[in-house]
This record gives structure tokens, sequence and C-alpha cells, in this order.
């Protein structure tokens, strides 16, 4: 990941910063589900993109960063609470 991010003139980060531009996550599943975790809500909160390890494919592929578009990971829907 880290050399995917040099190559597009990024940098990865172990722990979450101001400035996050990309959470890359976990997902399940053709909708590209993202998992919850700390980094995935921190995304959310801020802005950030949130998108599947095959953005960071895409990316390495094109030599550059790849649009996330094709690559957002989406949120679970939360089921509706019986009324």
């Amino acid at each position: 990941m880290a050399r995917v991010a040099a190559a597009a003139g990024g940098r990865t980060v172990q722990r979450w910063a101001p400035g996050v531009t990309h959470v890359v996550c976990g997902v399940a599943g053709a909708e590209r589900v993202a998992k919850r975790t700390f980094k995935f809500l921190m995304g959310v909160l801020s802005g950030a993109w949130l998108v599947s390890p095959a953005w960071l494919a895409a990316c390495e592929a094109a030599g550059a960063a790849a649009p996330e578009e094709p690559h957002e990971a989406r949120p679970a829907r939360q089921p509706r609470a019986a009324s």
C-alpha cells in the first residue's frame, strides 16, 4: 500500500491523522459493504473517500491515482427498529 501511495504522490499512516483523504476499507460482497472499524467511522466523519482494496490495484495499474467512484466502499444499511 505504501508503494502505491507514493507512486500516486500520497503517503500512508498507521493511525488516524488530520488530513487523511482516503480510507482503504475491508469490504464484503459485490456491493462493497465496508466493515465498520474505527478508521472507517473516522473517514465517514471527516468526509474522506472510503474505497475498497481494488482501488489500490487500479492505482497501481494506472501508475497514478485512479477514479474512486468505481471502488467506493458503502456503509452497511441499518435494520429499522420495530415500532
